[in-house]
């Protein structure tokens, strides 16, 4: 117990192979203030290093691969990597440099080759569509490409669709057959989802239901993760039930993640920065 409280009062320490800080050894590693909230830079939230834990991830314009991994038990360390590594052998492809840069662009990292490695993913509101899939030897697909999975293909996203300001576009599974859609979320709660289970039309919900196969998750709340860019929303399940909820990740806020819980009645709920996702 004395010794894991010495730890836990360990301040953010420089070694020659990046930065590393003390932390819960049952948590996953804390999103620092800085870390992936310049300009350029896209932030994930994955396990990128095969230890079953979800890593703080980031990919940015140039290319670069960063993530905030577990260093010991209780140390938590940044460091650059290559790319996401699933162990056996099973690596994503490099996101190249300036690629997915151009006006109205939104990057994504997921598995769009149904290989079950993420994938450097492209789309834009005109849309086109590019993959660097892991499963063609990372070859660049721009600007055709389809989002493939086992369950199905994707449905293309629509010329125009998710392209007003407040919004943040995802591929994403809200209908549940298991094949993510197109959907797009704003601040105002308003959920618009490209369904591949209803023949690929759209569909608009003003109170933001998403309908996954675990059950129906909890309406994006009006003004929720509106804070700043350094903000990123996302679907995860926060509190066990296999729903995914409604999250944002906050870089430089001293409460770095806010949970729509689907187990609490759809409550706010700040998270510690030892809570552990599933």
């Amino acid at each position: 117990m004395i010794l894991q409280c010495i730890f836990l009062l360990l301040a953010l320490v420089n070694t020659s192979n990046g930065l590393f800080w003390s932390f819960n050894q049952f948590a996953y590693c804390p999103r620092t203030p800085s870390f992936c909230s310049y300009h350029g830079a896209s932030y994930f939230f994955m396990d990128c290093n095969a230890d079953g834990i979800k890593d703080n991830v980031c990919l940015d314009n140039w290319g670069r691969f960063s993530m905030i991994i577990r260093f010991t038990s209780f140390e938590c360390m940044k460091k650059d990597f290559s790319s996401c590594n699933l162990g056996n052998n099973k690596m994503s492809c490099k996101r190249p440099s300036y690629w997915c840069t151009h006006n109205s662009a939104t990057f994504l990292f997921q598995d769009c080759d149904g290989d079950g490695i993420p994938d450097p993913v492209c789309s834009d509101k005109w849309g086109s569509m590019g993959i660097i899939s892991s499963s063609n030897g990372c070859k660049n697909t721009w600007p055709q490409a389809k989002c493939k999975t086992a369950k199905g293909n994707a449905c293309k996203r629509p010329s125009g669709f998710c392209s007003y300001w407040g919004v943040t576009y995802d591929l994403f599974d809200c209908d549940g057959d298991g094949i993510p859609d197109p959907i797009c979320t704003d601040h105002q709660g308003v959920l618009s989802i490209i369904s591949s289970k209803n023949g690929c039309k759209p569909i608009r919900t003003p109170n933001g239901k998403c309908q996954t196969k675990k059950g129906l998750a909890c309406p994006r709340p009006k003004n929720f993760c509106n804070q700043a860019s350094s903000s990123k929303f996302m679907y995860l399940d926060c509190d066990g039930d296999g729903i995914p909820d409604p999250v944002c990740s906050m870089a430089r806020s001293p409460k770095p993640w806010d949970c729509v819980k689907s187990s609490d009645n759809c409550k706010i709920v700040h998270l510690h920065r030892s809570h552990r996702f599933v």
